[in-house]
């Protein structure tokens, strides 16, 4: 894997870690730094068999639990990263809601609650792209109800996302770009309304 799926098949499956080979560790520990997930790798891989110079490195961070989202977090996330198209720091958006859904789907009324908090705001297909990815890229447990079968053009989100090298450097300059374009027309789509 030459992308950032290695960092995000690592946050989801952490019991598989032992099959990297060391340039992989390296560049996982380069796209963690890089996406500011360095402290939620260290406590997915605790208790994983590392590498001693990546377990030193991973001993260092500060090990900090990244907050829990509320359903109005978890909406406002997804409002600013598909709708306002802000995708900076998607990756980590993404990985806070995996834990929030984790966290909060054994409530019965969370999936409920969450759509109901979507609709208000009329951001359901942002919150529903929001969940297709989760699951796409951590296998997140997701309502099949909210999170319909995707959209041609998740593939486009997925890639941008997921764009960084082994020395956690961003790639797919012209995806970037497309990105940037986009949101431009859309804010200015916006404010001429």
């Amino acid at each position: 894997m030459r992308d950032a799926r290695l960092l995000a098949w690592v946050l989801a499956q952490p019991e598989k870690s032992g099959a990297l080979l060391p340039s992989q560790w390296r560049a996982l520990l380069a796209m963690a730094q890089a996406e500011e997930l360095l402290s939620a790798l260290a406590h997915r891989l605790e208790g994983q068999v590392c590498p001693d110079d990546v377990m030193l490195a991973l001993n260092a961070v500060k090990q900090e639990e990244l907050a829990t989202l509320t359903i109005a977090q978890l909406c406002s996330e997804a409002d600013r990263l598909f709708v306002a198209l802000d995708l900076r720091d998607g990756l980590k958006a993404l990985w806070q809601m995996d834990r929030a859904v984790r966290q909060s789907s054994e409530d019965a009324n969370f999936w409920h609650d969450l759509l109901q908090q979507s609709r208000e705001r009329g951001i359901t297909l942002a919150v529903s792209r929001a969940m297709r990815l989760c699951h796409h890229i951590f296998q997140t447990p997701v309502d099949p109800y909210l999170a319909w079968q995707g959209r041609r053009n998740d593939i486009f989100f997925v890639g941008r996302l997921l764009a960084r090298d082994g020395e956690g450097q961003e790639r797919a300059r012209w995806l970037r770009l497309a990105f940037r374009i986009l949101r431009a027309w859309r804010q200015r789509h916006r404010s001429a309304r």
